[in-house]
């Protein structure tokens, strides 16, 4: 059974002809035998009443046995190569005429066919009488020399039935052949894409225009998987691009930081040193939590393992903000709360917190100095939660806003240090949250962020 899993499809449905082929001709031959052994034995029949009509036409008392049984091979033999039929002639009771070996039989009882002997060998005789003539006429062929036809009838047809077989399956393996090229073709060409040499880019696709109809599909169905293939190695190279060009700034910051503190003998600029370097390494570590992040996020999306537990809004957006109370004072800037009671949702206290605190950053990053940020969760009418983060600034143009927006898409064009993956992170958290994103213009001048999140 191992062996028969292992076949391919081309040699199952090669060795199904061969077993289908042999059946039939098994079947043909076995056919071919009875319906000559019948055909014959109907012939027989057929010469042997032939023959009995003859003799008694003709006028045996005016012949010789020997003329008679030239005439009647002449008239009725199955076979020139075959002996004469046999025949006695009896006339008024006396034997008249007598052809065939061996001795004369005696005088048949009745009439008709009835089986019999000539010369000690099972043959098949036919008796005619006519009384009107007082002639009794008796007309045999043995067996023997039947079976002797019937086999050479056999060794002129089976040869030729399997020669044809041989024909019929040699034409059917070159037809399975040709059938499969495209299949065998498809592959190559499938074997010929390596990702690792870079041979697969979104202008990949398998030149099949010509394979049949039951291919096509598969044919489409591999270039859309190339095609995403190729989008995904694409984002894949830029992904870590961007790591490279974010995780430089923090790690090159730190070394520099760590040198000069090396260097200076001044106490005062060390410990500003190394102030420095602990707010490099904050940032780096933020960068490393936003990858994190993202990395949580492809899995959950490609297994849709979402943790969906109770989270109280209104209380992670006061943890939230009392976290980050040295950022917002260091650049004096005014926070509002607007909590309109105690407003929860179902899903991940993690993600959420992220969420969060990517617009709250993304918010302090952009206020000026003594500005303002204003966070406000409340309850709509139709039951879903707005979360909203806005902040104070520049009054923001249609173009600032528009390249805003077209950062959270994914597009594979862009380069991925021009769009950053805060909001890229943040757009996602919310889509796993069946939430939705808007990002406009805010009445403090800034940008606004609002979420909108289901309840349940």
């Amino acid at each position: 059974m191992s062996h028969l899993r292992k076949m391919s499809l081309q040699a199952r449905l090669i060795g199904t002809l061969i077993f289908v082929l042999s059946a039939g001709l098994i079947m043909t031959l076995y056919s071919t035998i009875m319906f000559t052994q019948h055909e014959i034995e109907e012939l027989s029949q057929r010469n042997l009443q032939q023959a009995a009509e003859i003799l008694r036409h003709v006028a045996p008392e005016a012949l010789s046995e020997q003329a008679l049984a030239h005439y009647l091979h002449q008239s009725v033999s199955i076979d020139a190569d075959h002996d004469p039929i046999a025949f006695q002639i009896w006339v008024d009771g006396a034997l008249r005429a007598f052809w065939g070996p061996g001795e004369p039989p005696p005088p048949p009882i009745g009439t008709g066919w009835r089986n019999g002997r000539i010369a000690g060998e099972p043959a098949r005789l036919y008796v005619l009488r006519d009384t009107a003539q007082k002639l009794v006429i008796q007309v045999g062929e043995s067996d023997q020399e039947l079976d002797g036809l019937f086999i050479e009838l056999l060794e002129d047809i089976v040869p030729k039935l399997i020669a044809v077989f041989l024909m019929l399956l040699a034409a059917l393996i070159w037809a399975v052949r040709w059938t499969f090229q495209p299949i065998a073709r498809l592959t190559e060409e499938v074997a010929q894409l390596n990702p690792d040499q870079g041979r697969i880019t979104q202008t990949s696709r398998l030149d099949m225009d010509d394979a049949p109809l039951e291919l096509q599909p598969l044919t489409q169905a591999l270039n859309g998987l190339m095609a995403r293939l190729a989008c995904t190695m694409a984002r894949e190279r830029q992904f870590i691009a961007f790591v490279s060009h974010e995780l430089n700034a923090p790690l090159t910051g730190i070394r520099l930081q760590a040198q000069a503190a090396q260097k200076s003998v001044q106490e005062a600029f060390r410990i500003h040193a190394l102030e420095r370097i602990v707010q490099s390494i904050d940032q780096g570590s933020h960068i490393v939590e936003q990858l994190a992040a993202l990395a949580r996020m492809d899995a959950l999306e490609a297994n849709d393992v979402l943790e969906r537990t109770p989270t109280n809004l209104t209380a992670l957006s006061a943890q939230m903000l009392a976290e980050m109370a040295d950022a917002f004072s260091h650049k004096s800037i005014r926070v509002e709360r607007v909590w309109r009671g105690a407003v929860s949702v179902q899903g991940d206290p993690a993600l959420l917190h992220t969420l969060l605190r990517n617009l709250l950053e993304n918010a302090a990053r952009h206020t000026p100095t003594g500005g303002a940020v204003r966070v406000e969760v409340s309850l709509m009418d139709g039951g879903a939660v707005c979360w909203r983060v806005e902040n104070s600034g520049a009054d923001l143009d249609a173009s600032t806003l528009a390249k805003i927006q077209a950062r959270v898409r994914l597009e594979v064009g862009r380069s991925a240090a021009e769009r950053g993956f805060g909001l890229i992170l943040a757009q996602r958290i919310v889509l796993a949250h069946r939430g939705a994103i808007e990002f406009d213009q805010s009445a403090m001048g800034g940008l606004r962020a609002t979420v909108h999140l289901p309840t349940a």
